[in-house]
């Protein structure tokens, strides 16, 4: 049995007057993926319901607001994380979602926003040539990231999830016969 682990998010995540990027990686069993695909737009539906989830979570709203306070930030990413050992769970009538925060996370190194300045600003005619332009820069700039990630496992809502974390295996080198030996009891 495989595991979908591809599924990477980027939010933007507001708080105070920064924008910062946000890493999401977003896990989904393959023997759940027919659960999940009984509807045309069910993937779009999915992660529709998972960010509507996420947005009335107390503890992400304090992970999202945090992100600003540079020092209380690694504190919060302390309690938060744990060691994937503090689980927050969340469900709806489609869905039931573990996530953790992920102290490091591999991936995302930066993340470009556009500006605001505009096309003209940003590029100039080539000296030989009116009608090929030349890029001079400004017209994206980085987003903060922090060295942290959002790990979300979705379940559907059948599916009885063990309030211990259990659920989430360890490390990447057992999560193909965790899942065998869950499925098969």
């Amino acid at each position: 049995m495989q595991l979908r682990t591809r599924n990477q998010f980027v939010l933007k995540a507001r708080s105070a007057e920064r924008t910062h990027a946000l890493p999401l990686y977003v896990h989904v069993r393959e023997c759940d993926l027919p659960h999940f695909r009984e509807k045309t737009d069910a993937g779009v539906d999915l992660v529709q319901t998972l960010f509507t989830l996420l947005d009335g979570d107390a503890q992400f709203q304090a992970l999202i607001y945090e992100l600003d306070n540079a020092r209380a930030i690694d504190d919060t990413i302390k309690k938060l994380s744990n060691n994937g050992n503090t689980l927050f769970h969340l469900s709806s009538d489609t869905v039931q979602v573990q996530w953790f925060v992920q102290d490091h996370p591999h991936g995302l190194v930066n993340i470009l926003q556009r500006s605001t300045r505009s096309r003209s600003e940003c590029f100039r005619k080539k000296a030989q040539s009116e009608s090929e332009e030349e890029y001079v820069g400004g017209m994206y700039r980085p987003l903060p990231v922090r060295k942290l990630g959002v790990t979300v496992w979705m379940y559907p809502p059948h599916v009885t999830i063990p309030p211990t974390g259990d659920r989430v295996p360890a490390n990447p080198s057992c999560v193909t016969e965790f899942f065998h030996t869950q499925d098969e009891s």
